[in-house]
Formats: structure tokens, sequence, C-alpha cells
């Protein structure tokens, strides 16, 4: 490249990957591809940012921090009457608050990214070899086996031909693509959560069953960050159509994870089917100022892309405008 812009871009550009590149769709999914190999969702995340409204990021991470300092001050007021045991308990979960959300972020950086792309580096040596043995017919067909199934492969290679048990699996694998999964497998508990901050942390992580529809054109899920935003639906049930979503749209996924979080930049707000008040879509969307309605049940099924919908985030409610 001669441009001296384009070199500086492409080399800010290796360093960022190189740095937290290692992600893929689905997270912990050891198939997916990474940035590191296909850097079209990070591009297309750039792509959108210059359309944003100028923002002083450092300015609103102060803001957001005194706001946190205002509400833990306010709280510690309201328990000045209160019983020593009672102040020292929410002493003692502020604080582990506090720290869990950073060993939260640290582990999603560490395990489900760069720790699981070591791993999968690993794999696709495993899948070149056996291609070139002939005994799988391309690289990835690797990610159809079983650990053991490898280990006895490489330990055989190249008298073992995986060929077919692959060709089967990813039958298998796009046979039940098409099958819309259930809520969740067996059977629920009876009982809810454990009433003590764990029960109730999950409970808030998962949300909620969503309410049944009682109107046309609206649904109902869990408030998961406050505003009111008004945009067209883009429906995405992976990142590898991230490129569909345009500054303004109104994200509509079965769920959000970490690697969709440069999403938030482009969308005006975010609704979900699953997910809780705690849940990744929520939190972000907090995060980045935008609505969100998390655990809406059917989002991805009744709402159409292309679709006009208005999101309340603090009624926790989905309109159908158009």
């Amino acid at each position: 490249i001669d441009d001296a812009g384009a070199r500086d871009f492409l080399a800010a550009l290796r360093a960022f990957l190189d740095e937290y590149g290692r992600r893929g769709d689905p997270i912990c999914d050891i198939a997916a591809v990474s940035w590191v190999e296909d850097p079209a969702p990070a591009v297309a995340t750039l792509r959108d940012y210059p359309t944003q409204p100028d923002r002083d990021l450092e300015a609103e991470r102060r803001a957001q921090a005194a706001e946190r300092e205002r509400l833990a001050s306010e709280a510690r007021q309201r328990l000045a009457g209160y019983p020593a045991p009672v102040v020292a308990r929410f002493t003692t979960l502020l604080a582990a608050a506090q720290a869990a959300t950073v060993i939260h972020e640290d582990h999603n950086y560490w395990i489900d990214q760069r720790a699981i792309y070591a791993v999968r580096r690993v794999l696709q040596e495993f899948g070149r070899r056996f291609a070139a043995a002939g005994v799988l017919a391309v690289p990835d067909d690797v990610f159809a086996l079983t650990p053991e199934e490898i280990r006895v492969t490489a330990a055989t290679l190249p008298r073992l031909d995986r060929r077919d048990l692959a060709r089967e699996r990813a039958a298998d694998l796009a046979r039940f693509r098409a099958v819309p999964p259930p809520p969740a497998l067996g059977t629920p508990p009876a009982a809810p959560p454990p009433d003590d901050p764990v029960g109730r942390t999950i409970g808030k992580f998962f949300g909620a069953p969503p309410q049944p529809p009682s109107e046309p054109g609206v649904l109902r899920g869990h408030a998961g960050a406050p505003g009111t935003a008004r945009g067209t639906a883009r429906v995405l049930r992976s990142l590898a159509e991230a490129d569909r979503l345009r500054p303004g749209d109104v994200l509509v996924a079965p769920t959000t994870a970490p690697p969709w979080t440069p999403l938030f930049a482009t969308a005006a707000a975010v609704v979900t089917d699953t997910g809780g008040i705690l849940s990744h879509c929520a939190v972000v969307a907090r995060e980045y100022g935008i609505p969100a309605v998390v655990g809406a049940g059917t989002a991805t099924a009744r709402i159409a892309d292309g679709q006009v919908v208005e999101v309340d985030g603090d009624a926790g409610v989905v309109r159908i405008v158009v």
C-alpha cells in the first residue's frame, strides 16, 4: 500500500486485533471464526463510527462514576439508623458487586476469548494435517470430531478416514439449525430460585418468562435500559449478518454476547428474546446509553426485518409501528 494513511490504519487495526481480536460469534464456540482470521465485523463497526454524533466519552465516564458515588452515598445515608450488621452487609455486597464486574470482564477476555482461540489454533493445525493426509475433506472438518476422535485419528494417521463421519455431522448440524430450540432442556424446577444473593442474581440474569401477548403488535419483556427510541428493526441472528445494521436501526436478536458489543454504538435501541436486567444486553445498553427491552420471548419471530418499531426501555415494551 502506497498511501501513508492507509498503512497507519492497517498497522493500528493489526495492533487492535492482536490484542482484542481473539473473539468469535457465538462466544465460547471453538469452531467460530475469530476477528483475527476475519476482521470484517471490526471493520464494519469502524465504518459506522464516523456517522455517530461527537461524544466526550471521558466526560461520560466521569459522570457515570459521579452518579455511582452519589447513589452509594444516598444508600449509606438511608442505612445510617440501621444496626451495624446491616450496614456491614451492604458494604460487603457493594464491594463484592464492584469486584465481580471486573472479574466478569477479565474472565471473558482471558477464557472466553484468548484461551479458546489458542485451543482453536491447535485444532486448526490438526485439521490441516488431517486434510493433507486425506482423512478429512477440508481442515475445518476437524471441528466435527470429538477430542477423543481427534486423538485417535492423529495417533493412527493416515489409516482412519473421518470424511464420512464429518459429512454426517455437518448434515446433522444443518438440520438442527432449522429446529426452533425449546426454552429449556428438562423440567424446570417447581420452586423459584432461592431468595439469596446468588438466587436473585441468577433470576435477574436470565429473567422471568416473558408475558404472553395481550394486544396485537405489542411485545412485553424486561426493562433492560431506560429511554425510548424508534427505528427500523434489523433482525440479526448471528454476527455474520452485522453488516446489515445501520446507524439508527433497532437491533433485534435472540441474545447478545461480548462480541456483539460494538454494534451497540450503531444501534438506536436493542431488543432480545432472552435475558433479564443483568444480562449482557441490558448491562451494555445501559453503558452505551441506549434503550433496551430484554427477555421479550418471540421478538425475532414476531418482528419482521425492516419494520418500524418503538422500544420503551422504561416500561419493557416494544411496539410494532409499521
